[in-house]
């Protein structure tokens, strides 16, 4: 069950064309199909050899500094300290694993009636806080802490991390756009729920365009 501490996520709109065009083939056939390929992966941010995940040590959320911890609250001007660190998503993520300075940084966000004033701020904290606290496992391959780390990314125009994941559910597990819906559709929380439907729209547009490619490939190279 997905769990908000005080107020329902903002509604977001993204639309965001990600994808660059590509030329892969889902079967490669001859050598024209293979440089296909390799120039695809390439284009995501993939290597020729394999498919490591691109994603940045920074942008992958582990341990915060009891030190980074301590000088966010004894800041003067809270937001501008948190702002200081860069990404808030990447940071949110991290302050997220211990909640004990989660709950000190959302106190220090509402001190002398400032609430309102940063609830924007405080409302993506406690998204974060919900995506670790309460991940919800929606099948054997999908959690919603996994989805909400691709709304992170998707808000964030880091199309490599979600080629990555789209990737490894359609190649690596053979997952299709039907599976992805069928699976946000069991999440209880409507607005979650809806925040979700972005992904599965543009992990629809994702095959469409692996199976385009992969046909075009094919017919290219059988008429070498």
């Amino acid at each position: 069950m997905s769990v908000c501490y005080i107020v329902p996520s903002l509604v977001f709109i993204v639309a965001l064309s990600f994808m660059t065009s590509s030329c892969e083939a889902k079967t490669t056939v001859h050598i024209y199909a293979g440089q296909i390929k390799k120039r695809h992966l390439r284009s995501y941010g993939v290597g020729d050899v394999d498919m490591k995940d691109k994603t940045s040590g920074e942008e992958r959320a582990g341990s915060i500094d009891p030190k980074t911890i301590a000088d966010l609250l004894q800041a003067d001007d809270i937001v501008s300290a948190l702002k200081s660190h860069g990404k808030l998503d990447v940071l949110f993520a991290r302050l997220a694993q211990d909640e004990n300075a989660a709950k000190e940084i959302v106190s220090k966000l509402s001190a002398n009636g400032k609430i309102i004033e940063n609830m924007s701020i405080i409302d993506k904290l406690n998204n974060a806080r919900t995506s670790v606290n309460f991940n919800q496992k929606l099948t054997d391959w999908l959690d919603t802490k996994t989805l909400d780390e691709l709304v992170s990314a998707l808000r964030a125009f880091r199309s490599e991390t979600m080629t990555h994941q789209f990737r490894e559910w359609y190649y690596t597990i053979g997952k299709t756009p039907e599976d992805l819906s069928a699976a946000i559709a069991t999440i209880k929380n409507e607005n979650k729920r809806k925040g979700f439907g972005a992904l599965a729209f543009h992990f629809k547009m994702f095959v469409q365009r692996e199976e385009n490619n992969a046909k075009m490939a094919a017919e290219n190279a059988a008429a070498i």
